[in-house]
């Protein structure tokens, strides 16, 4: 299967570290898929307009608590944008996913990678990490 979400790269855990999966792999392709279908059910209109709400909220409550943000002094009016923004770079260039032993279903781990909104790039910030028993299973045998 190829890949609609652009950068993609997953890899499984071994018993000597992890190994990069090939894109003509099952488990790649229902990464992918997984991956493909969260990404278009957050660039629909509703998905946008949440996104938007929540991250309003949270700007408004670390300017309320005085704390760091990258949002910086900007009309949160224009906050639309740059949620489009942030999709695009998701899409372009998706986090490295790793399948491993976990409790839940998966977890992001985030990377300082800088403080400049417009150089946001996903795959220097964060990593995602899925429950590789969880893609296993959810793959049938055709």
């Amino acid at each position: 299967m190829s890949s609609q979400v652009g950068g993609l790269r997953v890899y499984t855990e071994t018993e000597n570290g992890y190994e990069e999966l090939p894109q003509q792999s099952t488990r790649y392709g229902a990464v992918a898929s997984v991956i493909d279908l969260g990404l278009r059910v957050l660039e629909t209109l509703d998905g946008r307009r949440s996104l938007v709400d929540i991250a309003i909220k949270a700007i408004k409550e670390r300017r309320e608590k005085n704390k760091h943000h990258l949002y910086g002094n900007r009309s949160l009016d224009e906050m639309s944008p740059w949620i489009d923004f942030f999709l695009t770079c998701l899409r372009s260039s998706f986090p490295d996913v790793y399948l491993m032993n976990m409790s839940g279903e998966g977890e992001a781990e985030r990377y300082e990678w800088g403080d400049d909104m417009a150089r946001y790039d996903p795959k220097s910030a964060v990593e995602l990490h899925l429950n590789r028993t969880v893609i296993r299973t959810s793959i049938r045998p055709s």
